[in-house]
C-alpha cells in the first residue's frame, strides 16, 4: 500500500448519495436531538441541570424521560401525547443512585476488564505483526532502490547525462527518502500498553468513588456530572410486571480511557468501539426502581 502522503484525492460530487445541502441539515438535527430535553420536550443549550439529562431513554417507545415536578422522570411521549403505555414515574434519586452503582459496580468488571485487555493486546499484537511486515518490504524496496541509484550513478560518471536520467535519478532519489522516513517512524513508535486488568478496575472504582465523592460538593458537583454524563451512554427505563427496571449502557472505550488517564474527564474520542451494559454477557444485573 502506497504511504498517506502519495495519496492523491480527487472530490467527485456526482457519486454523492444526498446533496450537500440536505447533508448539513441532517447534522444539524442530529445535533439538535443530541440535546437534554425539558420539561416541555425542547431540546436546550444550555448544560443538563440534572445528573442524567438527556440520558435516559424510554424503553418502550424510545422517546427520552423528562423532569415532571421538581424530582421525578416521566416518559415525554406518555406525558404530552399520550402515545406510550409506560406510565412509569421514577424518582430522580433513586434513577441517579441505579446508574452510579451500575457505573461504579457493574459495568467494568474484573470479567470485562481481562476481556478488554485481552483484545486490546491481540490486537496490538496484530498490528506489531502487520508493521514488521510492512517493514520486510520496505528494506527489500529499500534494497532495490540503492542498486537502481547506484546504477544510474554509474552512469553519470560515464559520461552518460540525459533528462530522462537526471528526472529518474531524483525519483529514486525521493522515493528512499521516503522509504527511510517510514522505517524511522516505525522505529519510533512506541507499542501500546494496558494496564493489567485487576489495577485497571481497582483504579476506576476508586476514580468513580471520587467522583461521587464530588457529586456532594456545590463547588465540584457541575464538573463531576459532566465527567459523568460522558462516561454513561443511555439509561433504558424498561416497564416491568411488578415496577420497572433500568438499564445502564457505557462505552467501554471511555471508561477505559477513564480508568487509565491522569485526566479529569475522559476523551471524547472512544478507544473502542466496544459496548458494555450492565449484565450483558456476565451474570445479569436488574436494577428494580
Amino acid at each position: 500500500m502506497r504511504d498517506p502522503s502519495e495519496w492523491v484525492e480527487v472530490d467527485v460530487p456526482d457519486l454523492r448519495i444526498v446533496d450537500a445541502d440536505l447533508a448539513r441539515r441532517v447534522d444539524a438535527e442530529l445535533e439538535r436531538r443530541s440535546r437534554p430535553v425539558d420539561a416541555a420536550g425542547t431540546a436546550s443549550r444550555r448544560r443538563g441541570r440534572h445528573l442524567l439529562s438527556g440520558l435516559i431513554i424510554c424503553g418502550a417507545c424510545g422517546s427520552r424521560f423528562t423532569i415532571v415536578g421538581r424530582d421525578y422522570y416521566r416518559c415525554a411521549r406518555n406525558r404530552e401525547r399520550g402515545t406510550c403505555a409506560n406510565t412509569a414515574s421514577i424518582r430522580r434519586s433513586v434513577v441517579e443512585e441505579a446508574a452510579l452503582s451500575a457505573l461504579q459496580d457493574r459495568l467494568l468488571t474484573p470479567e470485562f476488564a481481562k476481556l478488554f485487555a485481552d483484545e486490546f493486546n491481540r490486537e496490538v499484537r496484530r498490528l506489531v505483526a502487520t508493521r514488521q511486515d510492512r517493514d520486510a518490504d520496505l528494506r527489500a524496496r529499500l534494497s532495490e532502490l540503492d542498486a537502481e541509484i547506484g546504477n544510474l550513478t554509474t552512469h553519470f560518471l560515464k559520461g552518460v547525462v540525459s533528462d530522462a536520467l537526471t528526472a529518474l535519478l531524483a525519483d529514486r532519489e525521493a522515493e528512499r527518502a521516503r522509504v527511510v522516513a517510514q522505517l524511522r517512524g516505525g522505529e519510533a513508535a512506541d507499542e501500546p500498553r494496558i494496564l493489567p486488568h485487576p489495577t485497571l478496575v481497582k483504579r476506576f472504582e476508586a476514580k468513580v468513588a471520587r467522583l461521587r465523592e464530588a457529586l456532594t460538593e456545590e463547588g465540584t458537583r457541575e464538573e463531576a456530572a459532566a465527567v459523568i454524563r460522558e462516561l454513561i451512554t443511555s439509561v433504558t427505563i424498561v416497564p416491568q410486571e411488578a415496577g420497572v427496571s433500568a438499564d445502564v449502557e457505557a462505552s467501554a472505550g471511555r471508561l477505559i480511557d477513564f480508568a487509565t488517564q491522569d485526566r479529569r474527564a475522559p476523551s471524547r474520542a472512544p478507544s473502542s468501539s466496544l459496548a458494555v451494559v450492565a449484565g450483558t454477557g456476565f451474570e445479569p444485573v436488574t436494577f428494580r426502581l
